[in-house]
């Protein structure tokens, strides 16, 4: 299949964060040394988890409504991925890289959710995918 994406033959490592910062830029070289770090990963996903020595402050709702949404989406998806919504993610290109994003996304605000079952399909099943995918800690 030929890519509508010409700007992913060009780059080794792609991925977007959400335009309201929640997840933080400096970040991205942590999540590139991971990526490097480890030859078998193709995703790293950002996690906002509350851990010792970490100042993660969200409201009491959202935090709740996002765990409601992340449980509905592991138990679709068959993937435990803490974060769904993060939206702070970083991607290996490989050869199969642009038929994650060649289709149109069915929604705008939660696309990076619909990345994981396109990559689930890309791999075979749920546990293979997640042998290639690494949550960070934010």
């Amino acid at each position: 299949m030929e890519s509508n994406l010409p700007w992913l033959k060009t780059h080794n490592t792609v991925g977007f964060w959400d335009a309201d910062l929640e997840a933080r830029l400096d970040a991205i070289p942590e999540f590139l040394a991971v990526l490097r770090g480890n030859s078998d990963l193709h995703m790293v996903f950002g996690s906002r988890v509350k851990l010792l020595g970490r100042d993660i402050q969200r409201r009491p709702l959202r935090y709740y409504l996002g765990r409601a949404f992340a449980t509905a989406a592991f138990l679709v998806l068959i993937l435990a991925i803490h974060d769904t919504q993060c939206s702070a993610n970083l991607f290996r290109v490989r050869q199969n890289t642009p038929s994650l994003f060649a289709e149109p996304f069915s929604r705008r605000r939660v696309f990076d959710v619909e990345l994981i079952p396109r990559y689930i399909f890309e791999t075979g099943s749920p546990e293979q995918a997640a042998q290639h995918i690494y949550e960070y800690p934010l």
